[in-house]
């Protein structure tokens, strides 16, 4: 093999004529006819010094090595002889490696179809692996000639002695079909039986996002797009949105394909929905300026939006976060929206309860299935509690109307026998109550009560009330997790605060736990 590093050939085939740079030539003429797109990316990903060269009799390399690695190859090159008799080699932890092929045989892409098709029938009737099945459409026979195979593999190890590339399995690959028809594919291992099964499914731009700190994964897609912009005008602004490398622009499940039909970003996203067969949703002009992570998430969260309040959302960019599951596409945004509203409280106390708040108040919003519209106008944690609580009562109200209050004989926390005046909340109508009561969301409480977790109590000193969470330890017995004003207030009189611990204290000493204070 051969190594490019910093402009100068570092050769370990011995007699192998063509320099680095006539190789790359030569293997990259090849993708010429086949995707002028595909030529132009790797001849870009070639020219940048970031990034190393390899190459053999059979693929050419793209690799990032750090600076002590290079200094290695390098030592070791000068003294070959000494090194290969002690059989030393490079091992690399986290070294991705490119390299393409191509494959113009019909009968083995016909092979894989078929083999794919077969699992395809059989398992789609199952419900495990929805995620990777889907029907590869549009695909003419008769029109496929050659197709180009991007890898993007582990680097185990280089063996400068028997001038090996040694490489991970490769778990995902890209077939190039064309410029916009691309499949990705994984492997994957059935939890049955333990089969390593080949699925392959359309290329999503969600996937182009998935580059971590993988510089080599993100100029690759960096340099495709910037190509395909030059015939495409479109494409230039998918290609400044994928340049904002921070921003997850592009963290939507819309096929890669549709690009090539698009006009801009707002009729790209009417063609996947479509696609979809969604016939109730909005499209805006603002989408055009907009990434498509934001103004999916927009079309997503509608139905929990109030149509004279949705002008806020398309005023304002928020710079979404990569979406990690779909299915939480809702409660991410919204999540998003209403913490950059709190950004200067969140910023000033750096308070988990109003994080905690959030999450909560949005988890609600979206369990109620549009029921209750999100408030876009919350910028004080006063008024996010307040929203909260009316959401949590609402949320009680339908999601927990059917459930009671139910300790069994082996709830430890029936032991405990506090003094009369600190009362134990016994009944649905008890939580409801000291609920609107004291203005909290206690109600919420029901199912941890019932499962054994915690026990609720209520006192009342000096008229006011005072919501008290109990929780037990098999060792050191019953503890105070929290107690809470009105209003979640956590302004507790000194003689209030003493008086519960004392009695908890009492009652862990007439049942014999170890005497020691659980302080949480």
């Amino acid at each position: 093999m051969k190594i490019l590093i910093d402009g100068k050939d570092y050769e370990f085939i011995y007699g192998y004529e063509p320099t680095i740079k006539e190789i790359v030539d030569e293997k990259l003429e090849s993708l010429k006819k086949i995707n002028k797109y595909l030529f132009y990316t790797l001849k870009k990903i070639s020219e940048n010094t970031n990034f190393t060269i390899i190459a053999d009799r059979r693929y050419l390399y793209f690799l990032t090595l750090n600076d002590v690695e290079k200094e290695f190859i390098k030592e070791y090159h000068n003294n070959v002889n000494y090194f290969n008799q002690i059989d030393l080699q490079l091992k690399l932890k986290n070294s991705n490696i490119l390299y393409f092929k191509i494959n113009d045989e019909i009968d083995k892409y016909e092979k894989y179809l078929n083999e794919y098709n077969e699992y395809n029938e059989k398992e789609i009737k199952k419900k495990g692996f929805k995620w990777y099945l889907i029907n590869i459409k549009n695909i003419n026979k008769k029109d496929i000639k050659k197709e180009v195979v991007i890898f993007f593999q582990k680097l185990k190890r280089l063996d400068f002695k028997e001038n090996e590339i040694d490489l991970y399995k490769a778990d995902d690959f890209f077939i190039f079909q064309d410029e916009f028809n691309i499949l990705e594919t994984r492997n994957i291992i059935l939890e049955k039986n333990f089969t390593e099964r080949k699925i392959t499914k359309e290329l999503k731009l969600k996937t182009l996002t998935n580059y971590n700190s993988d510089d080599l994964y993100y100029y690759f897609w960096l340099y495709y797009l910037k190509s395909l912009s030059a015939n495409f005008p479109f494409l230039k602004d998918i290609y400044n949105d994928f340049l904002n490398k921070n921003g997850y622009c592009l963290d939507v499940p819309i096929n890669f394909n549709l690009l090539s039909l698009a006009k801009n970003k707002r009729h790209l996203l009417e063609l996947y929905l479509s696609s979809l067969k969604r016939t109730k949703y909005k499209l805006y002009k603002s989408f055009n300026r907009k990434s498509l992570n934001e103004s999916y998430s927009i079309i997503k969260a509608e139905k929990y939006i109030n149509d004279n309040e949705i002008s806020i959302f398309l005023s304002k960019d928020i710079g979404m976060d990569k979406i990690s599951d779909e299915n939480l596409r809702v409660e991410t945004y919204l999540c998003k929206h209403l913490s950059e509203n709190l950004t200067g409280i969140l910023k000033e106390k750096e308070d988990k309860d109003i994080k905690m708040y959030i999450k909560d108040y949005i988890k609600m919003l979206v369990g109620l299935k549009g029921k209750v519209k999100y408030d876009p106008n919350i910028r004080s944690f006063n008024k996010l509690k307040k929203v909260h609580l009316n959401i949590a009562i609402i949320y009680a109200e339908i999601k927990c109307k059917d459930l009671e209050v139910t300790l069994n004989k082996k709830n430890p926390f029936l032991k405990l026998k506090l003094p009369k005046d600190i009362k134990r909340l016994e009944t649905k109508e008890d939580f409801f109550m000291e609920g609107k009561t004291n203005q909290n969301c206690v109600f919420m409480y029901i199912t941890s009560v019932n499962n054994g977790e915690c026990i609720i109590y209520t006192y009342f000193h000096n008229n006011k009330r005072y919501t008290i969470e109990i929780r037990y330890h098999k060792k050191l017995g019953y503890y105070l997790n929290q107690i809470k004003g009105y209003f979640n207030s956590n302004d507790i009189p000194k003689e209030v605060l003493k008086y519960i611990k004392d009695s908890i204290k009492a009652e862990n000493k007439r049942l014999n736990y170890i005497k020691y204070e659980v302080v949480l």
